[in-house]
């Protein structure tokens, strides 16, 4: 019979501490309880408690249901400097996560991560052992999807289920095909058009919010997609898929201005132009910032009155394979290595 093993992302506890303590949560609305002597604080901390105990219990309903009850559960933390490594290649790596006051100054690089582990053992709980079954990891210099990879790469004979929000843990797939996972609320059953070792690849192109990388500007997952069913890794991708144009400063002025003339010489709206030649025309009237693909470009510079000097032209190709490295987890890092 193959052993189980259960994974989990200890970011699901981070999640569920930030609610609890958002302005309206219930650990908030308790604090403020404490302050106004309403409540005492060894009340609240029982309460507290009790709220952790609940999403424990809930996790553990949810292990059951999805038939590995009675295993042991290895609860993966982000490390305090976890970001780091990720961080030399990209600065800007999970900046959205940062509050505003300290934006201006982040650079994920030197970066240290608040320890979600404190905020359990202020409540007298080890962080490293929430309940009997729950077996902490931590290691200060990785995140938990690092830990995770490492634990898939470990038992490529165990049958796995991976609790997570987190979808760049699909790429694990690759090299554990059965590989389960579990959102917390109902299973994942993830599906691509390609191999999954090419997932850090149509990522990078298509972009992850939630990490803050911003992907190939006007490209989208579905092209991305389209591109890596075409061509496979970001090397075998035309260059031009690459390249992005945007207008140089010194001729915002002058081309506001020729379009405008061009329009009115010919008697023709603004709406004119921007289906004829994309919406992009009007950026350039308006003096818009604006960021165009290859394709944009082409219809654009179509126009009788576009000249391309005005425009500056950006490869995106090595920062797109940072992107992919960034993403890229150590176990499907060395499968990939092992392939080239």
């Amino acid at each position: 019979m193959t052993e189980k093993l259960v994974l989990l992302d200890g970011g699901f506890f981070v999640s569920r501490m930030a609610k609890h303590w958002a302005p309206k949560g219930r650990f908030s609305r308790w604090m403020k309880k404490v302050e106004r002597k309403s409540m005492n604080y060894g009340h609240f901390l029982n309460k507290v408690r009790r709220t952790v105990f609940q999403d424990l219990n809930y996790i553990q309903m949810r292990i059951n249901q999805a038939g590995y009850g009675g295993c042991d559960v290895q609860v993966c933390w982000d490390g305090s400097n976890g970001r780091n490594h990720r961080g030399k290649l990209y600065p800007n790596y999970k900046a959205n996560r940062v509050p505003k006051a300290h934006i201006e100054t982040y650079n994920a690089e030197d970066y240290t991560n608040r320890d979600i582990r404190e905020d359990y053992n202020a409540l007298n709980l080890d962080a490293m052992k929430l309940r009997k079954n729950f077996i902490g990891h931590y290691n200060p210099a990785l995140e938990a999807d690092d830990l995770i990879a490492d634990f898939v790469a470990d038992h490529l004979d165990h049958d796995i289920i991976i609790f997570t929000q987190d979808s760049d843990l699909h790429q694990l797939l690759a090299i554990h095909p059965t590989l389960k996972f579990h959102n917390f609320t109902e299973s994942v059953e993830p599906v691509v058009n390609f191999n999954f070792d090419l997932y850090p690849d149509w990522k990078a192109m298509a972009g992850d919010s939630s990490d803050n990388i911003p992907g190939i500007p006007n490209l989208g997952p579905k092209k991305a997609t389209d591109l890596i069913i075409n061509y496979g890794r970001l090397e075998n991708i035309p260059m031009e898929v690459f390249n992005n144009y945007r207008l140089a400063e010194g001729f915002k002025n002058h081309a506001s201005e020729v379009l405008k003339t061009y329009r009115d010489d010919n008697d023709k709206s603004e709406g004119w132009a921007k289906r004829k030649y994309g919406v992009v025309w009007s950026q350039i009237e308006e003096q818009i910032p604006f960021t165009i693909n290859e394709t944009q470009y082409q219809k654009l510079i179509a126009a009788e009155a576009v000249e391309d000097i005005w425009f500056i032209q950006e490869s995106y190709f090595d920062t797109i394979k940072h992107y992919r490295e960034i993403i890229t987890l150590p176990s499907q890092l060395y499968v990939r290595k092992s392939k080239d």
